[in-house]
């Protein structure tokens, strides 16, 4: 959505198939997150279209680093890794590397591994039900960072460019 290399997350609490995971279905196939490869959009350098990765995988870590978070000085700091193994992630269309969230505390996380991702990573999407009822709606929270001043749009406009792709059904001209 940025630029290449970037960080995104998401993370689906739904106990079934939903219109969340059509969503998430979409950041993953072509064009990607975001318009940078949109049939007939050339971007140049920097930007580039992959084939993106068809399962997520956790990147190499060195497990007996231990970490462990506090606050020094008015600061909250963090020294190894404190969030265990980095979770898994693949690679999408536009570069950007999604982190799948499932079965992590995404405030404790985020906070833990600030320090890593400062300028890579922007803000991401969960998907929840808003109850355990068989027709319960789907709850999308769109998560930002708030210092950078475009995030909450644009990670807004990805959530909604992803929403209206799913809705596309398969006699409709899918967005290419």
């Amino acid at each position: 959505m940025y630029s290449p290399d970037m960080y995104t997350f998401m993370q689906q609490n739904s106990t079934r198939f939903t219109l969340g995971d059509e969503v998430l279905e979409t950041f993953m196939v072509d064009p990607g997150i975001g318009t940078s490869c949109m049939a007939d959009v050339n971007l140049g350098y920097p930007y580039k279209c992959v084939t993106p990765a068809s399962k997520f995988s956790v990147p190499p870590h060195n497990a007996s680093a231990d970490g462990r978070c506090f606050c020094q000085d008015d600061e909250y700091k963090c020294e190894g890794s404190p969030y265990g193994a980095p979770p898994p992630q693949r690679v999408t269309t536009t570069t950007e590397i999604l982190q799948n969230l499932n079965n992590r505390d995404i405030n404790k996380y985020l906070l833990d591994s600030f320090p890593e991702f400062i300028g890579k990573r922007y803000g991401g999407w969960s998907f929840e039900d808003e109850s355990k009822e068989a027709n319960a709606n789907l709850k999308a929270k769109i998560w930002y960072y708030n210092k950078g001043y475009h995030t909450l749009p644009s990670f807004f406009n990805a959530y909604s460019n992803g929403l209206l792709r799913a809705l596309v059904n398969d006699e409709s001209e899918a967005p290419k």
